[in-house]
């Protein structure tokens, strides 16, 4: 009998739209592809009168102790366009996890005084399943 290691990478090391199971049953391994999709949380804005680019991104910033701790947080960016336009882009392991934390958001201290900070008019939040991707 042959000595043979199995490398299971953990969920946040999977970097394809794939999760890895491996079920044992007695001597044989068998290996199951299921297909799940990362989802991206899309909000776009623009400011509120007498915001400014570092107020916002100061405001911003308050978020992330708290959004890293959630179950399920990949990655985020921040973005502004020449039309004065922001998007807030994070991505999230599942739908289940980015609908989850959106739940959260509104009860955590930081949250009035970004919602003050945003032209409520012009405030756009989905999610979206991400489908495809591609990084250098």
């Amino acid at each position: 009998m042959g000595i043979f290691k199995i490398f299971i990478p953990t969920k946040s090391q999977l970097t394809g739209l794939c999760q890895l199971q491996v079920a044992i049953q007695g001597r044989h391994t068998k290996l199951e592809m299921h297909m799940t999709h990362h989802v991206a949380e899309i909000v776009t804005f623009k400011l509120a009168a007498g915001v400014t680019d570092a107020d916002f991104v100061a405001l911003s910033q308050q978020t992330e102790t708290f959004v890293r701790e959630q179950s399920g947080f990949i990655a985020r960016w921040l973005t502004k366009g020449e039309d004065g336009s922001w998007t807030d882009y994070v991505i999230w392991a599942d739908m289940a996890a980015a609908k989850s934390v959106a739940a959260l958001f509104p009860a955590q201290p930081f949250f009035g005084a970004m919602m003050e900070a945003l032209d409520p008019e012009t405030t756009k939040m989905r999610h979206e399943e991400v489908l495809w991707r591609m990084s250098a």
